[in-house]
Formats: structure tokens, sequence, C-alpha cells
């Protein structure tokens, strides 16, 4: 049983939004954060470190800590430099936040990096349908899939987790799409498939070293 290809549209932009919708109460109703997520904005916008030799860390510490000051907006060469300090994760990711948080200079708010990760899920969604229709070729089925993990405790965790996961989780799916599109051509792959495909095992390495 197949449906329309409009009507699989509709209802693929209504998980979609319904997906989303429920990631966002759960945000907005999201207190504390976990260390790694605070660990998200300094490396993504600061050279500043706390105090942990017990000196009293106010919160214009804090802001700095978090924030982009007016001054260090669009600063990807310090955004590098601390992803070299911190010796853990590539920086893609970070740049990207740093980004966003350039745009909101002084600022520090949950939904910034949220943003970030609201974009790569609607990514992912609409990837899990191609590859969905490509392996069971019946976009019922597809939507179906898609469905199971829009609503799912495992979405909204990629979600409003501000991590690197959600855009991670994309760059896998980019690549496994793109891995089935060029199996179907066989030896009709275009050179503009392989720049693609390039590309997204670039950036994929560049935002998390489990790609």
């Amino acid at each position: 049983m197949k449906i329309s290809s409009k009507t699989s549209r509709i209802v693929l932009v209504f998980i979609i939004v319904l997906s989303l919708a429920i990631s966002t109460l759960f945000m907005a109703s999201k207190q504390g954060f976990h260390e790694d997520e605070l660990l998200t904005y300094n490396l993504a916008n600061s050279s500043k470190q706390l105090s942990t030799n017990g000196e009293w860390n106010t919160p214009e510490d804090f802001n700095d800590y978090l924030s982009v000051s007016e001054n260090n907006r669009f600063n990807y060469a310090q955004v590098y430099q601390n992803q070299i300090i911190d010796a853990s994760h590539p920086p893609f990711y970070y740049a990207l936040v740093h980004t966003v948080c350039s745009l909101f200079p002084g600022v520090f708010s949950k939904w910034l990096a949220y943003s970030i990760n609201v974009i790569a899920m609607v990514g992912v969604l609409i990837l899990l349908y191609k590859i969905g229709l490509r392996v069971t070729n019946n976009n019922l089925y597809a939507l179906i899939g898609v469905g199971a993990y829009a609503l799912s405790i495992a979405c909204v965790t990629t979600t409003i987790y501000l991590r690197m996961y959600a855009t991670l989780t994309f760059f896998v799916l980019a690549f496994l799409y793109m891995s089935l599109k060029m199996y179907d051509k066989k030896n009709t792959v275009n050179f503009g498939d392989c720049i693609l495909l390039t590309l997204i095992v670039i950036l994929g390495v560049l935002t998390q070293y489990y790609f």
C-alpha cells in the first residue's frame, strides 16, 4: 500500500513539526545543564576559564565564560584554538555555535545552541524518509519509520541535548543516503556526486570523531 507523493510530503511535514514541537516543549521546561553543554558554549565562545581554586566567581565571570564578547564576535581563530587546548573534539560544530552566539553578543541562552539542533533534526528526518523510501520503495513504510523515530525519546533527547550529536546524526545519514544513491547509479556516478560525498565526509569528520 502506498499513498500519493503530495500526501506523503504533507504527512512528513506534519511529523517534523510535531516532533520539533514536542522537543521544544521539553526544552522550555529544561532546568540546569549537563557540564558538557556548558562546555559547548565555553569552547565555542570564550577563552576564559572559571576559578577552581576556591575563589569567588561572579555572575560576570560566568557570563564571560559562556557568551561571546562584543569584540570577539565571529572569531573563528579563537574557536579553533579552544579545541586545540581542549584536545577533544573537532571544531566545526563549535564554529556553528559561535556563529549563532555572535549574533547575540553578551547573551547566554539555551535557545542559541538549540536552534542548530532544530535545523539538524529537520535534515535528519528528511534523510530518514529518503533512506526509508529507497530501502522499501514504499512512501507509507518510509513515513512509519520516520514517525517511529521522530516521536521517540531518542529523537527528543538528541534534539534538546546541547551538543554536536544532532549535527553528527545528520552527516551520518547524509553519508548513508549518498552512498545508496551512488550505488544505484553504479557506473554512471558523476563528478558532482563525488564532490558532495567528499564534502559530507569532511564536515562529518570535523563535527565529531565518532563519524
